[in-house]
């Protein structure tokens, strides 16, 4: 975990994990249209982080994009040695953190490595990790029918404790 600071906020990097991308089988791009300038970037697999960013201010605890990463073996076969990261809650707590001392949480589009951490299961319900936080996602994403849309089965059944003090407030996007 990294720590800077920034006027009177403290803001802090914090890895839960690595995935390791080959670009040309995730972007579908021709090759023509990379090689010329990022040829180093896709000729051979990229090392992409799994990152929150917790910033503490004055009267707020913001977290952003309260991630969780969970790797299926060999997930990460480029990789000899690899030690998975601790995970979100356990750099948080290092730092001082508590769960009840986060106040905003905002999730910067839905992807699940973006919000996995905002509510978890314990004893067959769905309970939100940070109880006093205010969470914040776009219209965009919530209303989005793609194939990572916050309205799929699975997402709806985990973001529904979001309601109440922990409401799930829709933002427009800045190209709105």
């Amino acid at each position: 975990m990294r720590t800077l600071s920034v006027g009177k906020a403290n803001v802090s990097v914090i890895n839960v994990g690595d995935f390791m991308w080959d670009l040309t089988e995730k972007m579908h791009i021709p090759e023509s249209a990379w090689r010329p300038h990022y040829a180093a970037c896709f000729e051979r697999p990229q090392l992409f982080p799994t990152q929150a960013i917790h910033i503490a201010l004055p009267g707020a605890s913001i977290l952003v994009d309260p991630c969780y990463h969970d790797l299926a073996p060999g997930f990460l076969s480029l990789m000899p040695d690899y030690q998975q990261p601790p995970r979100l809650m356990a750099q948080l707590a290092e730092k001082g953190v508590q769960p009840e001392d986060i106040t905003h949480v905002v999730i910067t589009h839905a992807h699940f490595d973006h919000y996995a951490e905002v509510t978890r299961e314990q004893e067959g319900h769905v309970l939100p990790c940070f109880p006093h936080a205010h969470c914040f996602l776009g219209r965009a994403d919530w209303e989005s029918g793609d194939r990572y849309s916050w309205r799929d089965p699975w997402t709806l059944y985990r973001a529904r404790p979001l309601g109440g003090a922990n409401a799930l407030l829709l933002g427009r996007s800045l190209s709105s």
